[in-house]
């Protein structure tokens, strides 16, 4: 574990899983309660703007963020960094590794891409994906540019923050490294059930969950498992740009 990110001396941490639920029970409930005068009802789904969509991502992860700097000065020790290892990347990497990682990430995807295709020959896995689809296909090519940069930059911080900083440091301190890392990534896939337009890639989040858990562990720190994050969100966000 990299030493600026240890403990302080005679430091009391207090917050556990209880506080991790709530980051993510208050993210949601931030999406939907604040997103609400976005929503259009007068359309059905699929006709839905595509700022509503926007709107939750934003205010999801700012709920969890806000949440969880609150948690971490009332009950650890004030920093992001010491309680969850949330650290800008270019402070622990060189800049070929910052590339290096992300492409990792990338490669994720398309390797959970390959061991999907049996599956995927079988039942149409973009199915539940379509409304979104759909969505994106009558919007502008400025919300579509916006809604991959969210995709990309906003949700990889914040979900390793929640799922390998806060869930899996929480774990850790009643598992093994082994059994905290599975567990955090089942629950960072099984999250995702909640999104119809990410279900169908729930072996390859498990995956993601897998290797970026692993890293949190090994490094002390979420640079690595960010940019792997960052990657693998970078292909969906490409395919959404372009549709």
């Amino acid at each position: 574990m990299n030493p600026e990110l240890a403990p302080r001396a005679g430091a009391r941490v207090r917050w556990g899983l209880p506080d991790v639920l709530l980051a993510w029970f208050i993210g949601a409930a931030a999406s939907v309660i604040l997103a609400l005068p976005f929503y259009d009802s007068d359309v059905s789904a699929d006709h839905q703007p595509i700022r509503l969509y926007l709107a939750t991502i934003l205010f999801q992860n700012l709920g969890t963020v806000l949440w969880l700097i609150f948690v971490s000065r009332r009950k650890g020790q004030r920093s992001l960094g010491k309680d969850f290892g949330l650290v800008w990347p270019f402070e622990r990497l060189k800049v070929g590794a910052v590339i290096g990682w992300t492409a990792a990430g990338a490669g994720l995807t398309f390797l959970a891409g390959i061991l999907l295709r049996p599956i995927d020959l079988i039942v149409d896995l973009d199915e539940p994906a379509q409304d979104l689809s759909r969505v994106i296909e009558r919007s502008g090519t400025a919300g579509r540019i916006l809604l991959g940069l969210c995709v990309v930059f906003v949700a990889p911080p914040v979900e390793e923050l929640l799922f390998r900083g806060a869930l899996l440091r929480s774990l850790q301190r009643r598992w093994s490294a082994a059994v905290a890392i599975f567990v955090s990534a089942a629950i960072f896939a099984g999250i995702h059930l909640l999104d119809p337009g990410a279900r169908f890639v729930l072996p390859a989040l498990l995956l993601l969950g897998l290797v970026s858990g692993y890293q949190a562990v090994k490094r002390g720190d979420l640079a690595r498992s960010v940019l792997l994050h960052l990657g693998f969100n970078l292909v969906a966000a490409i395919g959404l740009v372009v549709k």
